[in-house]
């Protein structure tokens, strides 16, 4: 889209400083954190290589009904992810070598670093909202990324800049991009197995393929989920 925000595409490691700015050893709440889960050994990635069912288009209620979608919220649970409510399901599919992911609604175009909007939340009440799991089904690495800030972040910022913006996640988002196009994307790999648990209504995010050569798959559920058992 003419309007997407996307990130530059000169990746490079995080300093330590960064590090330690973006890491905790203990888990923050799930409304704000983003964190990260080996959750499928390769024999279980293997499984579902071997089942092209899984990753045939249906309704996201459908998806929940597949049963191997039923065995991955089972191994999630059993990961210490505590499940507190599970709402839709996704099979999706990545293509390689794009800078962000999302495609825009009947469109061919891509949104680029967005908030998720199921919940339809006013801002203050996003810490209530809803948020997300993503396994990478394989074959290759997989690639998330974010603004290390929430929306209430962004605007706390904004206003102490003195930054006219409107009080909505969009607004916020285009706002804070525009007055600070310099600030840092987090890029996160997850390798085959690995999962993101995140508050996607609550960060600015996407996916990344700009590094990919295959077409990867995932599982995307949402609901209510906590990792501090992790």
């Amino acid at each position: 889209m003419a309007d997407a925000r996307v990130p530059l595409p000169d990746w490079y490691p995080a300093t330590q400083e960064e590090l330690s700015a973006l890491w905790s050893a203990t888990a923050p709440p799930a409304h704000r954190g983003v964190g990260i889960v080996r959750l499928l050994s390769p024999q279980m990635i293997r499984l579902f290589e071997n089942r092209d069912d899984v990753f045939q288009r249906a309704d996201d209620s459908d998806t929940l009904k597949h049963p191997l979608i039923g065995l991955l919220l089972d191994i999630i649970r059993n990961a210490g992810i505590l499940t507190r409510q599970v709402h839709s399901a996704r099979v999706g599919r990545d293509d390689p070598g794009l800078i962000t992911m999302t495609r825009a609604v009947d469109q061919d175009a891509r949104v680029g670093m967005h908030f998720d909007m199921w919940d339809r939340l006013a801002v203050d009440d996003l810490e209530s909202g809803s948020n997300r799991v993503s396994v990478n089904l394989g074959p290759s690495d997989r690639y998330f990324i974010f603004l290390n800030q929430t929306a209430a972040g962004m605007a706390a910022i904004l206003n102490r800049e003195n930054v006219p913006f409107r009080h909505d996640v969009n607004s916020i988002g285009v706002a804070f991009m525009s007055a600070f196009p310099d600030y840092p994307i987090v890029r996160v790999r997850l390798r085959p197995g690995d999962a993101y648990i995140a508050p996607t209504e609550n960060l600015l995010h996407d996916g990344n393929s700009s590094d990919v050569v295959d077409i990867n798959h995932y599982l995307s559920v949402r609901g209510r989920f906590d990792f501090e058992a992790v």
